[in-house]
């Protein structure tokens, strides 16, 4: 209902309050729709979880009271050396490239800080399969070797790097569409 002042001014006083109250509970039906909306999380509705401006996860942890990260006299369990070098590199003094007594210096050199790289080299391996023929000298027969299964192309690739192609991929690292685009 909507009446303006002028035609309110004409109704009588149980009029009024009939009109007030339609508007009262009108008002009221819309409010708690609007609260109703205002509710509505990831949890309880179709919406996406980056809608859910105002639920800021709370920690389950007691604060300590310590500083965060590693705590002074802790050893640490990061990346270890598990075996000894297979090259080393020493590194000279920028200010040394290109000097005569380079050689000489070089011999006397002392090691002071050693950092290590763990690396790993991946190189192709070509294997040659080749299906022999013989003729058996005792009954004259010729006979042929059969090829391992799996080897039943003139080239392929070996199972290690198709794993390495499927693991790649598989594990969100490389993109099948790097290589098509």
């Amino acid at each position: 209902m909507n009446l303006n002042a002028e035609e309110l001014m004409k109704l009588d006083k149980e009029e009024i309050i009939v009109v007030l109250l339609a508007v009262i509970k009108s008002q009221a039906e819309e409010i708690a729709e609007l609260k109703r909306q205002l509710n509505q999380n990831s949890s309880n509705s179709s919406k996406p979880p980056s809608s859910d401006v105002f639920n800021k996860p709370k920690s389950l942890r007691k604060p300590s009271g310590k500083k965060a990260g590693g705590q002074a006299g802790h050893e640490g369990s990061g990346l270890k050396i598990t075996q000894l070098p297979e090259k080393t590199v020493g590194h000279m003094p920028a200010q040394c490239e290109g000097c005569a007594n380079m050689p000489q210096c070089r011999e006397r050199t002392i090691t002071g800080e050693v950092r290590y790289e763990i690396d790993i080299e991946i190189k192709p391996v070509v294997t040659a399969h080749e299906q022999l023929w013989v003729r058996c000298p005792k009954s004259g027969e010729s006979m042929t070797g059969v090829f391992p299964a799996g080897i039943s192309g003139t080239l392929q690739y070996g199972v290690n790097l198709e794993a390495l192609a499927v693991s790649l991929n598989t594990m969100g690292m490389v993109s099948i569409n790097r290589y098509l685009g």
